[in-house]
């Protein structure tokens, strides 16, 4: 089902900037749950990265990014 009209709405800028200090992004090596995929007679597998939605990922997966700072500042909206 389609919405309608959430494309066509008029966007007003957001009144905050957002600026984030990363620190660090952990890699966590190959994948530990891979998936197979069938297609016809082939079957593959693949990472579950690429077909398993965040929440299901495995842990090696997941990308983990360690944050310093987030900080907002108001910014200047012309009216």
């Amino acid at each position: 089902m389609r919405r309608r009209g959430h494309r066509h709405r008029l966007r007003r800028p957001h009144p905050y900037d957002t600026h984030r200090v990363l620190v660090d992004v952990i890699p966590g090596g190959p994948c530990r749950a891979p998936v197979t995929i069938r297609c016809g007679g082939q079957t593959a597998l693949i990472p579950c990265h690429r077909h398993e939605p965040a929440k299901r990922q495995c842990g090696a997966c997941r990308v983990i990014v360690t944050e310093r700072t987030i900080t907002n500042h108001p910014s200047e909206v012309a009216a």
